[in-house]
C-alpha cells in the first residue's frame, strides 16, 4: 500500500509584515512540480505581495522516511523551514485545513515573534560598512577602546601552565574570580578550580582552591562561574571521570557556598546530576533561575528551578536545528520586551553563531538558526548594561582563530551594529604541551561595576586576565 507523507514546506521571503493564517484566505495556488513527482503550491497573502510563501505538497514514501533536503534540491537556508504531514494527498490544502493552519502559524509565530515582529533571525551582525562574510580582512576598520589591562594570575611552568574557564562576580565589596587550572593542559586528570580576591579589582590576592585535586582518583574539575543566590556566593564547578574527547558518565555540577567569617568555601552540595552549566543561573521573571546545560553526551537542554531548592531542577529540551548543526556552549539573555534569546556557538565549523528564542520564560524555544554574526567557535558573553544597551564579548573571527577579542554593542539584544577591538597583538605559547592553534584569547565574561565595564578571559590558556573600560569610553553607551 502507498502511504503518502505531505511535505510542508515555508518559506520565509520577508518582504512584508506577516499574519497568522487565520486571518486570511489562502489564493488560488498555482501549481508546479516536486522534483521526483508530486505537486506543490505556492500562495501570498492578498494585497501584501509575497511576504509569506507556503509551499505544501505531496510525497509517496512507501513507508519510509520522509526525504532529506539535498534529495528534494531544497537548499539549507535560514528563511526556508520544512513541515511534514502524514497520511496527506495531493489535495494538501483542502483536506487538512486545520493541520495547514497549524504549522503555518508555528513557523511564522518562530520566525516573527506571533506578531511582535521578530526581525530576521538570521541578521544579527550589522555593524556598518563592515560585511560579516569579509571580516577577517575588515578588522583594520573597527576602532579600538581605551582600556585598562591587570593580570589576575600568571601560569607556572609544569605547576599551573594551564588556566583556562575564567569567571568573574563582586559580592558584598568584593571582586571575585574563578578558574580551572592544570599542569600542562585542559581534560587531564588532577585540574582543580582555583580562585582570588580583590578589593579593587586591581590587586589580587595569592589564589586558593575551590576544589581539590583528585588525580590519583583519575578525576577533574572545571569552573563554572558564581551564582549569587539568595544572598550567599556560590561557586559552581562541575566533576567528572578525566576522559576524553569530553565528559565522563559520573559527570555532577556541585556547589560550594562562600562565607565570608571563615573566608572560606563549603564542603560540595550537588546542584545537578549529569550536568555542566556554561554560565551560572540567571533569574527569570516567574522568580525561578535557568541556566544551560549539556550532559556527558553533549545532549543540550535548559534547567528550570532552582528557587525552592538550589538542587531541584527541571529539564527543558532545546529543538535540534534543522541543518544539523552541532550546537554548543548555548547562552541566554532577555530581551526588552520580556522574551528570551538563546544564542549557541556551532561546533559543525560554520563559523557563525545560531539563534533560538522563547516568549514563555523558556519553557519551549524555537528552531535554531544559523544568524550572520562571524564567530570562531568560541565560547562568548553577553550581559546587559543598566543603560539598557547590550554588550557582548566574543572572538569574530570565521578563520577559526581567537584574535582578536572584540565588543559588541546593541540596543535591542537582537541585532548588534558597532563592534570594538579590545585585544588584537598576536600571541604565542609561554609554555608547550598544548593543542596547537589555540594561542589568543578564550572565553570571556563581562561584569559592569560602578561606572565601568570589566572583562576577565584567559590569553593562551595560561594566563587570567582582567580588562577594565570606562562606560563612559563607550560610544553610545
Amino acid at each position: 500500500m502507498l502511504m503518502k507523507t505531505a511535505i510542508f514546506l515555508v518559506l520565509l521571503l520577508w518582504t512584508g509584515q506577516f499574519s497568522r493564517a487565520s486571518e486570511y484566505p489562502l489564493c488560488q495556488p498555482g501549481h508546479v512540480s516536486l522534483p521526483y513527482g508530486g505537486q506543490i503550491a505556492h500562495a501570498v497573502r492578498p494585497g501584501t505581495g509575497p511576504a509569506l510563501g507556503l509551499i505544501p505538497g505531496s510525497w509517496g514514501d512507501r513507508g519510509q522516511e520522509p526525504p532529506d533536503r539535498s534529495v528534494m534540491r531544497i537548499p539549507a537556508r535560514p528563511n526556508i523551514q520544512l513541515r511534514w504531514i502524514r497520511n496527506a494527498s495531493h489535495n494538501l490544502l483542502i483536506e487538512e485545513p486545520v493541520e495547514n493552519a497549524k504549522q503555518i502559524n508555528r513557523v511564522v509565530s518562530d520566525n516573527t515573534g506571533d506578531l511582535q515582529g521578530w526581525p530576521d533571525p538570521s541578521r544579527m551582525f550589522a555593524v556598518p560598512g563592515i560585511a560579516p562574510g569579509n571580516i577577517r580582512t575588515e578588522f583594520r576598520r573597527l576602532p579600538h577602546l581605551p582600556l585598562e589591562e591587570i593580570t589576575v594570575y600568571r601560569g607556572i611552568e609544569h605547576c599551573s601552565g594551564f588556566n583556562m574557564h575564567p569567571y568573574l562576580a563582586h559580592h558584598e565589596g568584593q571582586f571575585y574570580a574563578m578558574w580551572s587550572s592544570n599542569r600542562i593542559r585542559d581534560l587531564q586528570a588532577g585540574q582543580q578550580v582555583l580562585y582570588s580576591t580583590s578589593e579593587n579589582g586591581r590587586d589580587w590576592a595569592k589564589p586558593g582552591m575551590v576544589a581539590l585535586r583528585e588525580e590519583e582518583a583519575g578525576m577533574r574539575y572545571f569552573a563554572r562561574g558564581f551564582w549569587q543566590r539568595d544572598g550567599y556566593l556560590i561557586a559552581l564547578a562541575a566533576y567528572d571521570e578525566a576522559v576524553r574527547p569530553l565528559f565522563g558518565p559520573g559527570l555532577e555540577l556541585r556547589g560550594y557556598r562562600w562565607s565570608g567569617k571563615s573566608e572560606s568555601w563549603s564542603e560540595p552540595f550537588l546542584v545537578a546530576d549529569d550536568t555542566i552549566n556554561n554560565f551560572p543561573p540567571k533569574q527569570l521573571s516567574t522568580g525561578e533561575w535557568m541556566m544551560s546545560r549539556r550532559d556527558h553526551a553533549m545532549e543540550k537542554s535548559m534547567l528550570i528551578g532552582g528557587a525552592e531548592s538550589a538542587g531541584k531542577w527541571r529539564r527543558i529540551p532545546i529543538p535540534e536545528p534543522e541543518d544539523g548543526a552541532q550546537l554548543d556552549e548555548p547562552f541566554w539573555w532577555h530581551l526588552p520586551d520580556g522574551s528570551i534569546a538563546a544564542v549557541f556557538r556551532d561546533g559543525s565549523r560554520s563559523r557563525r553563531l545560531y539563534r533560538s528564542f522563547s516568549r514563555d520564560n523558556g519553557r519551549s524555544w524555537t528552531d535554531p538558526l544559523r544568524t550572520n554574526f562571524p564567530d570562531a567557535t568560541a565560547k562568548f558573553n553577553v550581559l546587559r548594561l543598566r543603560s539598557g544597551v547590550y554588550a557582548m564579548a566574543s572572538n569574530p573571527n570565521p578563520s577559526g582563530k581567537r584574535v582578536p577579542l572584540c565588543l559588541s554593542l546593541s540596543d535591542d539584544g537582537v541585532t548588534f551594529n558597532r563592534m570594538y577591538i579590545l585585544r588584537d597583538t598576536p600571541t604565542i605559547y609561554r609554555y608547550s604541551g598544548k593543542d596547537p592553534g589555540y594561542a589568543g584569547y578564550h572565553y570571556p565574561q563581562l561584569l559592569e561595576h560602578e561606572g565601568c565595564l570589566y572583562l576577565i578571559y584567559s590569553e593562551n590558556m595560561e594566563d587570567i586576565i582582567l580588562l577594565k573600560i570606562r562606560l563612559a569610553d563607550l560610544p553610545g553607551y
